[in-house]
């Protein structure tokens, strides 16, 4: 899912390190954001 992110229009991405007691990501090449947009006209949030 990588790429599904960078597809949402009207994006707004919080790094997971900037939200308080947001669990971090430990998988290599992980980006660690949480990115809210839409898709196909629909919310969407990608993490």
């Amino acid at each position: 899912m990588g790429g599904l992110a960078d597809v949402l229009k009207d994006q707004m991405a919080f790094n997971y390190k900037d939200i308080p007691n947001f669990p971090q990501s430990t998988v290599d090449g992980h980006a660690g954001r949480l990115v809210f947009g839409m898709l196909k006209g629909k919310p969407c949030v990608c993490m």
